[in-house]
């Protein structure tokens, strides 16, 4: 007899603990779960010199300052009983800036897209509307979550790093597939730079927006016999990190170039703006205004040799000449200030 008891009581007790456990994943309020597509930026620059760990990844995609464009998966979780008949679930932006992509009634878990169109920055609410809410606590607030959605207010620009991990900084500039300088070149004169262009706030992702160079010079600005008008390249999605990558440079070829034949020293300056852009290149807003400067000087006209400037962004300057054993010098630029997750 004996033998018998240990095991029913023993499966009993099993029991009577899962259907308490599995009573205890219902109890609590309808809650609004989020969790973003992408990672802010300020997860990504980290990992450049540091370890991120799982739960930096975790936390970093719940949080509720969100860029303009960005993507969140939104989960209604809570009591059963709260929710009632799930078909009749219905879900409503509280604000302007947003929509939800595909069906959403009777759903529990939806995506909300984040206008990349903004010329604000804005709050707006999701909300939850339960069956169960209207019965059991008559007209009550429903579920309901608030995000502030940034859109890029400024950026910095320095020298792009030498190497993944690499604490060096300053690269040549490679324009559709050709590099425009190299260290110990003589007989291509000029000098080029690579600059990691970085969008604020960082806290949140600007993956989803698109950034396009507008050249602001007036049509009439004359150049000297070296300048000419700027033809400007930098358009496109901006990356991980709430970068692009920029690239200035001034570069000529002898001999077939006749650099005796130009007045020396010359100099010259392209106005520019740095604008989000929606379809078909409509402005949204301008993020940044900078002056490009050139700059070409003799070091000795009787060999050719000429040093070069180029400086943009209010400091990334590189300068070279092409004297033998030449090499690049990259000095100037503004270091990454992350955003804290509060502001």
């Amino acid at each position: 007899m004996p033998n018998f008891i240990l095991p029913i009581f023993f499966v009993i007790f099993i029991f009577v603990c899962t259907a308490h456990a599995e009573d205890g994943e219902n109890t609590g309020e309808l809650n609004i779960e989020s969790k973003t597509e992408l990672y802010s930026a300020n997860l990504y620059i980290k990992a450049e010199d540091n370890d991120v760990s799982e739960k930096e990844k975790e936390d970093d995609r719940k949080r509720d300052k969100i860029g303009m464009g960005e993507t969140i998966e939104l989960t209604l979780s809570g009591k059963e009983a709260l929710v009632g008949d799930p078909s009749k679930i219905e879900w409503k932006i509280v604000g302007e800036g947003a929509n939800f992509v595909g069906e959403t009634k009777g759903k529990k878990k939806v995506t909300l897209e984040i206008s990349n169109e903004l010329k604000e920055n804005i709050s707006l609410k999701v909300q939850a509307i339960t069956e169960g809410q209207k019965v059991i606590e008559g007209e009550t607030k429903p579920a309901e979550k608030e995000f502030f959605i940034k859109v890029p207010s400024h950026l910095t620009a320095q020298h792009a790093r030498k190497a993944p991990k690499s604490q060096e900084r300053g690269i040549p500039a490679v324009i559709n597939g050709v590099l425009m300088s190299k260290d110990g070149w003589t007989e291509i004169l000029g000098a080029s730079a690579q600059l990691e262009v970085t969008f604020y706030p960082t806290n949140v992702s600007f993956q989803k927006v698109r950034i396009k160079e507008f050249s602001e010079d007036d049509n009439k600005k004359v150049f000297p016999s070296l300048g000419g008008k700027h033809e400007t390249t930098v358009s496109g999605f901006l990356i991980y990190g709430n970068r692009f990558y920029d690239n200035i440079a001034a570069r000529i070829t002898l001999p077939s170039f006749k650099i005796e034949k130009h007045n020396l020293s010359q100099d010259w300056t392209w106005d520019c703006s740095i604008k989000v852009v929606g379809s078909e290149d409509k402005e949204i807003l301008v993020v940044h205004k900078t002056t490009q400067f050139f700059d070409w000087r003799w070091v000795d006209i009787n060999k050719s040799a000429v040093v070069a400037t180029v400086r943009k962004f209010e400091g990334c300057q590189v300068k070279r000449d092409n004297r033998p054993g030449n090499r690049h010098s990259y000095t100037g630029g503004q270091s990454i200030k992350l955003t804290p997750e509060n502001e």
